[in-house]
């Protein structure tokens, strides 16, 4: 959304007819998550920066469509009533993704510091790198195992 926004291509009278239906769609996705704990409840957030809540989700979606004019069909408008702080979309980072993903990078991924790839893969890994990894740091792939792989 930020990034149609940034475009000005995110209003009420712009050519995306369906974007009301799309931001229903995302709010009632997040319904959903609360209901199996995937995300937590609303909360206001008193700080004066934009702090991102996963459980305001559906605030702020809202509010981005109050303030561009979007109608929502098949919910209540509920953002007239709850303003959560959230940044313009005008920005190349408005919301502070890029920070996020770094430190969901630095905390949280095991090996090899990018999204996808053979990074995953470990029969290409060294046989110090699977031994790294292994609870017992012994390489969980015979030599001879990793040989059949090679030749198929």
């Amino acid at each position: 959304l930020a990034a149609l926004e940034s475009d000005g291509m995110l209003c009420g009278n712009s050519h995306n007819n369906n974007i009301g239906w799309m931001i229903a769609m995302y709010i009632a996705m997040a319904s959903m998550f609360r209901d199996v704990s995937l995300i937590q409840g609303n909360r206001q957030l008193k700080a004066k920066l934009f702090k991102f809540w996963a459980g305001n989700f559906d605030l702020y979606l809202q509010a981005i469509a109050h303030r561009l004019n979007i109608t929502i069909p098949d919910t209540e408008n509920v953002s007239k009533n709850i303003e959560p702080t959230i940044p313009k979309g005008n920005g190349k980072d408005p919301w502070g993704l890029g920070e996020v993903l770094c430190r969901v990078q630095t905390n949280f991924w095991a090996h090899r510091r990018k999204i996808g790839g053979d990074g995953l893969d470990i029969t290409t890994w060294s046989s110090a790198e699977r031994k790294q990894y292994n609870f017992d740091n012994k390489d969980p792939l015979p030599k001879k195992t990793i040989e059949s792989l090679r030749e198929g």
